[in-house]
């Protein structure tokens, strides 16, 4: 929990994390990396799915 709330600081402010070892930061930002995809990915697929419910609807 404590490395999603750091990852959201990291993208939405730009601090590195508390933690200043190389391998926790190395790693964190991989995770933010991960978890930006994957939102991207959702906000796509749901787009889609409501244009073609849309259009659907529309016929």
């Amino acid at each position: 929990m404590r490395s999603v709330h750091t990852c959201y600081l990291h993208l939405g402010l730009c601090i590195p994390p508390p933690y200043h070892s190389l391998y926790y930061l190395s790693t964190g930002t991989y995770f933010c990396f991960l978890l930006f995809l994957v939102v991207i990915l959702l906000i796509f697929v749901s787009e889609k799915l409501i244009i073609s419910c849309i259009i659907i609807i529309i016929v």
